[in-house]
């Protein structure tokens, strides 16, 4: 990561000031937020779209490909300093004890929580939730389900081919709760 970005996103951090993360991902994905943490193996993003914070989002430092903090930044901050949303923001403070994707998912499989998995996988990208199964020091193992809500099998996803993993977020707290109750024998 470039010492540029590096600077901006601990700024993020310290200040707790908005940023929009760029980052390597083949559909030129960005996503806007709060940094929570930092580290030289994944930063932690407080996600925010239309003024609403919605989940916390990792990623390896090395899926970053630039980040701003310009004037659409600075509005969003004084919006957020009118209605404070971020005293609203409820997230486990375990999450930011992690250093690593790894630790990440460790942490998922050891308090049962079904994390969102955006991985590349053979020159494309796949999203993957569900129950983490094994977890391993090169790879991982993740039951997942499609979007119809039928399950599919247990994949098994390198902590290299990790884009992001997403938690505490709306869309995945439904579909989870759902799927909870659709649990196939023997899934762990």
């Amino acid at each position: 990561m470039k010492l540029s970005i590096v600077k901006n996103v601990k700024h993020s951090v310290r200040l707790k000031k908005s940023i929009r993360l760029i980052t390597h991902h083949p559909n030129g994905d960005n996503y806007d937020g709060i940094v929570l943490s930092c580290t030289k193996d994944v930063i932690l993003l407080q996600y925010e779209r239309d003024f609403i914070f919605d989940g916390v989002i990792a990623f390896p430092p090395s899926n970053l490909k630039d980040v701003r903090m310009g004037k659409l930044e600075r509005s969003l901050d004084r919006i957020f300093s009118k209605f404070e949303p971020l005293k609203k923001i409820k997230y486990p403070s375990w999450i930011l004890k992690t250093k690593s994707i790894n630790e990440i998912i460790r942490e998922c499989r050891r308090r049962r929580i079904w994390p969102i998995v955006e991985a590349r996988r053979k020159g494309k990208t796949s999203l993957f939730i569900g129950p983490v199964t094994e977890v391993g020091t090169k790879s991982f193992c993740l039951f997942a389900y499609d979007a119809e809500g039928k399950w599919e099998k247990n994949y098994v996803i390198t902590y290299e081919q990790v884009l992001r993993i997403q938690l505490f977020d709306a869309y995945s707290k439904y579909f989870n709760g759902y799927m909870k109750s659709r649990i196939k024998p023997g899934m762990g």
